[in-house]
């Protein structure tokens, strides 16, 4: 039931992942999980956990923090490491770091899902 800060770090070419979450707990045991690995591989540290497996990561809890101080702490973790991993080089803004985007097909996808939505009404 703690919230707080944590990193992946990839053994053998030390690449690294950062991430908060409310409840840690619940956070790694999602991890632990090869479903929701394979279905979220558009997330590189899924990708490389289901490549080179759990052993060649540690795991590592770098704070516990209050819900209200994530983005900064995160940010801090984020200068610190530069982790490889993490799609967004700014935590907490989508619109700065990489430019995050979706891809054709998901943007055609959510367009389709939004359409049966409004006519199932």
């Amino acid at each position: 039931g703690k919230s707080g800060i944590y990193m992946w770090t990839n053994k053998s070419n030390n690449k690294k992942y950062i991430g908060s979450s409310v409840d840690l707990r619940r956070r790694f045991l999602e991890y632990y999980n090869i479903k929701r690995l394979l279905i979220e591989k558009s997330m590189p540290i899924n990708v490389a956990l289901l490549k080179y497996g759990y052993h060649e990561f540690s795991l590592s809890v770098l704070e516990y923090c209050e819900i209200n101080s994530f983005i900064s702490r995160e940010k801090c973790y984020f200068k610190l490491y530069s982790p490889e991993y993490n799609l967004l080089k700014d935590p907490g803004n989508p619109s700065r770091g990489l430019g995050w985007k979706h891809s054709k097909r998901a943007i055609k996808n959510m367009s389709i899902a939004a359409s049966k939505r409004s006519t199932s009404k």
